[in-house]
């Protein structure tokens, strides 16, 4: 019986993630990151933006936008301001081309550039997963 009922709740588990089901923060704005091309996407200022897929190739034009990325094995490139940015998933590649403050990496792999020509000083970086980077570009 417990058996059958894990299984059932890994599968509900499955599923909502399947459908990438993203909840507005306190802005009530929120953006699903979907899309298949690299042709860089604006966000509406002060939106959330949560990226749910995996294998993709996307770009995005912040304007003051906090971002969640959830799927693995990305290449995003940021431009614009972003207030923050939450990674959980692992082997993504994100070139933050953009003016960030925080950036908080719990996934694992992920390789996580910033402009040192934009961002003055370091944004304030917090890893809790495993072999995640940080680097400057100029």
């Amino acid at each position: 019986m417990k058996k059958g009922l894990l299984i059932l709740t890994v599968c509900l588990m499955g599923i909502l993630a399947f459908f990438s089901v993203s909840y507005a923060q306190s802005s009530g704005k929120t953006v699903d990151g979907g899309g298949s091309k690299p042709a860089s996407k604006g966000i509406e200022a002060g939106a959330t933006l949560s990226i749910n897929d995996s294998g993709k190739d996307l770009a995005y034009n912040c304007s003051n936008t906090s971002i969640t990325v959830n799927g693995s094995n990305n290449k995003i490139t940021l431009t614009g301001t972003c207030s923050s940015i939450s990674i959980n998933g692992s082997n993504n590649t994100i070139r933050m081309n953009c003016r960030i403050s925080s950036i908080s990496a719990m996934g694992s792999s992920n390789r996580i550039s910033y402009s040192e020509k934009l961002n003055q000083k370091k944004p304030a970086f917090n890893s809790l997963g495993y072999d995640n980077t940080l680097t400057k570009t100029p």
